[in-house]
């Protein structure tokens, strides 16, 4: 089985057609980021685990060349497989003992820090024991980390699969498909913003694609927190700038203002606004272009970026809510735009919702129309038509009004009731 990772901020993916050991520009530009951490804070000594034999003579070099393909991390890992090497480290498939379990393997290149580097390793270890806990079926689980000989690594869920970035690769994805795996993605935020987490590099490469137990296109989201404090983009790696992937990025990210869960809500914008349309709202010119655009302009109509798509009007509304300048113009959390999501599905599957219109609550619920009602947790249908009465034969008292109604009726009762006492009189 040959494996390759797609991206830096991804874990390792299966995949029979990479080539093992190739180059990837985007894991080279994430680790070359690691460097820019960590100014201006002083620098703790390291301690090195003394050599007892000539055996562990060779293996300390041969870590400190960069060759671990055979070494063994922490006692537990049996690095077998390298998917990709960057200029700050490597990406690979490992072996856990005693489990004889697949994991995947981050590590980073001693040579490649900064003279900070053991506080760099203290935040990264601090920020990795956060992200232990977070262990929702769509998200990637990190099982370790810790050091080894200098090198810092941390140890991931192996993926089998592949990655929405390679799906968009292709073009436009179909509607329903893009909205099944973006629900999926709320999901996995959740934990994660119920936890103080918020990702704040959301992008297509750290969204995988799996199956299990028969289901299709279920969602891996990697990199929660680490995104930003480690493996930021490429794009920019200056000390003092924010990190990020431009393209993705919300406003206030952008101007290093305080995110929170509405910022990924922002990036989730810009993976469905891809996905459905084949480009990003803001996608040419260099990367502080690129930013400018997410500060100032507006975000482009479909019509304008693919006049052939057809889809909902409620399915563009969301998209652009997920993109309003101001964070508190979007959706309150995730789960709001989840039953956005929902209500846009509906409106796919059922021509008689086409035209559903949802709105946003000063604070960032959805109103969902009066005919369409929540079933479940995050399931719509529309509402049934009240039943229709069966019809009567008409009577002398339609539209006469109620009061005058009932007074001839009770005249009829007693007049019919004079007119029997007469006849048992009458009568012989």
């Amino acid at each position: 089985m040959v494996a390759r990772c797609l991206d830096a901020t991804e874990p390792c993916v299966h995949d029979k057609s990479a080539t093992v050991d190739a180059p990837n520009r985007e894991l080279s530009g994430s680790f070359d980021s690691l460097g820019s951490q960590g100014a201006q804070v002083e620098r703790i000594p390291r301690r090195r685990p003394p050599v007892r034999d000539d055996a562990a003579r060779e293996d300390v070099a041969a870590l400190k060349a960069g060759d671990l393909l055979g070494q063994t991390l922490g006692g537990r890992y049996v690095l077998e497989e390298r998917l990709a090497r960057g200029a700050m480290g490597c990406v690979y498939v490992a072996r856990q003992l005693p489990f004889d379990r697949k994991v995947a393997v981050k590590v980073l290149d001693p040579k490649s820090q900064s003279d900070e580097a053991s506080v760099f390793q203290e935040r990264f270890l601090r920020e990795a024991s956060v992200l232990a806990r977070l262990q929702h079926p769509n998200t990637v689980r990190v099982f370790d980390y810790g050091h080894h000989h200098g090198h810092t690594y941390l140890v991931m869920e192996y993926v089998d699969g592949s990655s929405v970035r390679r799906l968009q690769a292709g073009g436009p994805v179909p509607a329903l498909r893009m909205i099944h795996i973006a629900t999926q993605m709320c999901d996995a935020l959740q934990e994660a913003h119920a936890l103080g987490l918020i990702h704040r590099d959301l992008k297509p490469a750290n969204v995988l694609l799996t199956r299990h137990a028969g289901a299709l296109d279920v969602v891996k989201v990697v990199d929660f927190g680490l995104a930003k404090e480690f493996f930021g983009n490429a794009d920019i790696t200056q000390a003092g700038q924010v990190l990020g992937t431009p393209m993705y990025m919300a406003p206030e990210q952008i101007r290093d203002e305080p995110c929170d869960q509405r910022t990924d809500i922002y990036a989730l914008g810009v993976v469905l606004y891809r996905g459905l349309t084949g480009v990003t709202p803001f996608e040419k010119g260099k990367a502080m272009a690129v930013l400018m655009a997410h500060l100032k302009k507006h975000v482009p109509r479909f019509a304008e970026v693919a006049p052939e798509l057809e889809l909902p009007p409620c399915v563009e509304w969301t998209v652009r809510t997920c993109l309003r300048k101001r964070s508190e113009d979007r959706f309150a959390n995730v789960m709001e735009l989840k039953r956005a999501l929902r209500a846009c599905a509906l409106a796919i599957e059922n021509p008689d919702a086409y035209d559903l219109e949802l709105a946003l609550t000063p604070d960032g619920c959805v109103v969902l129309p009066d005919d369409v009602c929540e079933t479940t947790h995050t399931g719509l249908r529309l509402r049934a038509p009240a039943p229709e009465l069966p019809s009567r034969p008409a009577s002398p008292l339609d539209g006469v009004p109620a009061r005058v109604a009932a007074l001839l009726v009770g005249l009829s009762i007693v007049t019919g009731g004079l007119l029997g006492i007469l006849a048992e009189r009458l009568l012989p």
